[in-house]
């Protein structure tokens, strides 16, 4: 049985500009291209995203906190060498970009969002109450502002890291990866950065799910 995995991830780092990313390693005609984008506490400024792509969600604003937004989009046969992801004023931001491949027939993307001051970074778990499907291909997303000073992140267990910490100089951050099998929850995924620091982490899940199945998002923070 072939399921849904990640081809390939292509990130960036920015501060104070857009944040200009490659197109992930050999997308093809079918893949799901998924952006999630992590910005700093600048009040009401989210990235925005290059033509063709749409809004998966984004979290809510804590003060002093990272924020996500998600996007996705259905890569064609002639897609551009680059995309570019706006930011509407001088502000830290990260990119993951993935290209994932052998998509089912019938899907939908979850997220659900943790916020913390500690160095235990964990991106929450989606129950399977939540997302109704099988076979979750689990991303996860971890930021913390740190103020020009580098920290490390480490692997949740059982991932795979995905780019790398990305270094935006006053925000840093680190991307996962994990397929998981059968009906199940994605779990809470723990990343630990090497000092405590205020954080906001993601969980995105893409799962197979029914015909008649909708999307539907979780963000409790």
């Amino acid at each position: 049985m072939i399921v849904a995995s990640i081809r390939a991830v292509a990130v960036g780092a920015q501060e104070g500009s857009n944040n200009t990313v490659s197109k992930p390693t050999g997308t093809a005609s079918g893949d799901l291209l998924v952006a999630i984008c992590a910005n700093d506490e600048t009040p009401g400024q989210f990235s925005s995203a290059p033509s063709g792509f749409s809004e998966i969600g984004r979290t809510t604003e804590v003060t002093d906190r990272p924020k996500f937004i998600a996007f996705s989009k259905p890569a064609g046969g002639s897609e551009p060498s680059t995309y570019q992801f706006g930011v509407g004023t001088f502000m830290s931001n990260l990119v993951w970009l993935y290209a994932v491949q052998d998509l089912p027939a019938n899907y939908s993307l979850f997220m659900s969002a943790g916020v913390g001051s500690s160095n235990a970074c964990a991106a929450p778990s989606i129950v399977t109450g939540t997302h109704g499907g099988i076979d979750p291909l689990v991303m996860t997303a971890h930021a913390a502002i740190t103020e020009y000073t580098t920290r490390t992140f480490s692997t949740p267990s059982g991932m795979t890291a995905r780019g790398g910490a990305l270094n935006a100089l006053w925000m840093m951050g680190a991307g996962f990866s994990i397929g998981l099998s059968g009906s199940v929850d994605t779990g809470s995924r723990s990343s630990t950065i090497s000092a405590s620091e205020p954080w906001r982490s993601l969980s995105l899940a893409l799962v197979e799910t029914p015909a008649a199945y909708k999307s539907r998002l979780f963000l409790p923070f």
